[in-house]
């Protein structure tokens, strides 16, 4: 019974965590706004994207490619983590997604 409670409550976590970081990505004030933890994230790429773009709204107000290569390369694991994640494609990808409008409903 347990199992597919589970199953139910995660079968579109993957898509909800994604417009969530989307979102917050598209605008790192909202990082601010909403007090999310790393914790709040189940998809690990998403749990990813989160904790990358926080440590981003600290130093930065907005996204982009040459930020987010200054971040990283003060790095090697997050240089590493970020590759793998699909580094700058999936945050282009993800920040389609994104809509500040709707956040509200997301969380």
């Amino acid at each position: 019974m347990f199992n597919r409670q589970y199953e139910i409550i995660t079968r579109d976590r993957g898509n909800i965590e994604t417009f969530v970081v989307g979102t917050l990505l598209s605008d790192l004030s909202l990082y601010m706004d909403y007090k999310l933890k790393e914790s709040d994230f189940i998809i690990n790429k998403c749990r990813f994207y989160f904790s990358l773009g926080k440590l981003m709204s600290k130093y930065y107000s907005e996204l982009d490619e040459l930020s987010v290569n200054a971040i990283i390369n003060k790095d090697n694991e997050l240089k590493i983590k970020y590759k793998e994640y699909g580094g700058w494609k999936s945050i282009t990808k993800c920040l389609e997604f994104g809509n500040p409008t709707n956040m509200d409903g997301y969380v």
